[in-house]
């Protein structure tokens, strides 16, 4: 069976980074999350001696012989495995995936702990094999029903080719599937802006992320709304307020109005930062976590703080 074939979709409870409780919460994932509030799969991306260990709740032994392994055999290898969660605003989507990993039949334990409690695993893979998506990245959605999930956690997908298709292309070329626009505003020029260099650096920069993932951007700085872009994509709509700097410390101030805005602490709203914009732009977008009540990236943890200042004007 050609490694193509050999692909399977595990549904797991949603979290920002699948390393553990610090910073994060495992939501939704079943009955035995809602009891123990933690589940096998928190540590799916935690790296260990240079692998990832997976675990999905399954109902029993996985179907191996499904993918090309005998009905002998513990473990079959190259198996790709996507994995998929429901969002916390709804839509199950794809949010990363094992490439080259070994799946076995049955349930294995990790050679760690947690809470005095071993820890399960069924795939492993590398390190360097294992893709973890941002939560703004995971758009990539899932069908459900008839031709894609049904009520298991476990989805081998030989019912619908084309879908799969689709994914593969998405893992191996990072090629996003099409959505329907949905009378948004009018797409945003980066070249329009008329702002200093930083600024417009780090506006071109989170524009280029956004419409890498598929999104659409348009301006609503004149607005004065408290934020200065919107990005839209399917039923998905982000609000992104930017900040550049010059340097690799971050700091920034916020008007009165994007601070009011910020402390709605809306899940779509972004607070985004690009650091030495100048030199080497690096990306910081910060999120509000209900579950942490912090906000925190998406791709390194770090968490906001805040600092309120009172300001005032002196006049004869």
């Amino acid at each position: 069976m050609s490694t193509g074939k050999k692909i399977i979709f595990f549904n797991v409870a949603w979290m920002r980074s699948y390393t553990g409780l610090r910073n994060d919460t495992a939501i939704g994932g079943g009955a035995y999350i809602k009891k123990n509030k933690w589940g096998h799969e928190i540590f799916n991306f935690s790296p260990l001696k240079g692998q990832v260990f997976g675990y999905v709740a399954a109902q029993g032994d996985i179907n191996i012989d499904r993918l090309g392994a005998d009905s002998s055999d513990d473990f079959i290898e190259g198996v790709t495995v996507v994995w998929t969660a429901t969002r916390p605003t709804g839509g199950n989507v794809i949010i990363g995936w094992y490439k080259n990993a070994t799946l076995y039949r049955s349930m294995q334990n990790q050679p760690r702990a947690f809470r005095k409690s071993k820890i399960l695993f069924s795939v492993v893979c590398p390190q360097k094999k294992a893709t973890l998506l941002t939560e703004d990245e995971r758009i990539f959605e899932v069908p459900r029903g008839k031709g894609g999930f049904g009520q298991r956690n476990i989805w081998y997908a030989f019912n619908n080719k084309k879908y799969v298709s689709k994914v593969l292309d998405y893992i191996n070329k990072g090629k996003l599937p099409k959505v329907r626009a949905r009378g948004v505003g009018a797409s945003f020029q980066v070249d329009s802006l008329k702002r200093r260099k930083v600024e417009k650096i780090a506006i071109s920069k989170i524009c280029e992320y956004y419409q890498r993932l598929g999104y659409k951007i348009s301006s609503v700085e004149e607005e004065k709304v408290g934020w200065d872009l919107e990005a839209t994509r399917g039923r998905s709509r982000l609000m992104l307020e930017v900040k550049g700097l010059s340097g690799d410390v971050i700091s920034v101030q916020l008007t009165h109005n994007e601070y009011s805005q910020l402390k709605r602490k809306d899940n779509n709203y972004r607070l985004c930062v690009v650091s030495k914009a100048l030199t080497n732009p690096s990306l910081y977008i910060f999120s509000y976590s209900n579950n942490e009540k912090i906000w925190i990236d998406e791709k390194r943890n770090s968490a906001l703080k805040f600092k309120e200042l009172k300001a005032a004007r002196a006049f004869v």
